[in-house]
């Protein structure tokens, strides 16, 4: 584990991201970026240590170098009448790769070498509009919550793919009348996912 960990804030003009270290909270990185003012809802450190991916509201993905300002690597582009499409998800896969998932239900592939030209690896088809992703320690299998449809009606659903690739998937989780699903987590093994709900009906 690398002794420090992220913070990540919304700012009056252009949004940042801090890096410090764990055990004193000593500031060890920071960027202040004014090209864009989208809040930053992802993030994740390269293997190496080295970079930080994010994802933004705006569908944005990004990748900051420690030792130079942010790139841009694409957009997950707009998401319904909103415009915004929250990047819910970012993960290197190795160092030159970066894997996010956006509200949109898309998971794409991004080349470092080639910016703007990801690949889509699969879609989270039962639920359209994602809230919570979560990723099981193995890597092998990802989570995504959020709000679908089911015969017509709006249903909140849990559903879990193979990652990276997305071909497999296990029984989906329909979330009870009501229930709003706002965290996930795997067990360490990837067999289990704890759903957290919250329920609008008092009854």
């Amino acid at each position: 584990l690398f002794p420090y960990t992220m913070l990540f804030r919304s700012v009056s003009v252009g949004c940042a991201v801090t890096v410090v270290e764990r055990t004193t909270g000593k500031v060890l990185h920071a960027l202040h970026s004014k090209t864009h003012t989208a809040t930053v809802w992802s993030l994740a450190f390269s293997p190496s240590g080295q970079e930080v991916a994010f994802g933004t509201e705006d569908g944005g993905v990004y990748v900051w170098d420690f030792e130079h300002d942010e790139r841009e690597v694409g957009t997950h582009g707009k998401h319904g009448q909103g415009g915004g499409n929250f990047v819910r998800f970012v993960t290197f896969h190795g160092e030159h790769e970066v894997i996010s998932v956006a509200q949109d239900g898309r998971a794409l592939r991004w080349d470092l070498g080639a910016p703007n030209h990801p690949e889509e690896l699969f879609r989270f088809e039962k639920v359209p509009g994602i809230w919570r992703v979560a990723l099981s320690a193995d890597r092998k299998w990802i989570a995504a919550a959020g709000e679908g449809n089911e015969e017509g009606k709006s249903a909140r659903h849990v559903e879990v793919r193979s990652f990276p690739d997305g071909r497999q998937s296990r029984p989906m989780i329909v979330v009870p009348e009501g229930g709003l699903p706002r965290c996930l987590a795997f067990d360490h093994a990837g067999e289990r996912l704890a759903v957290g709900v919250r329920f609008t009906d008092p009854r």
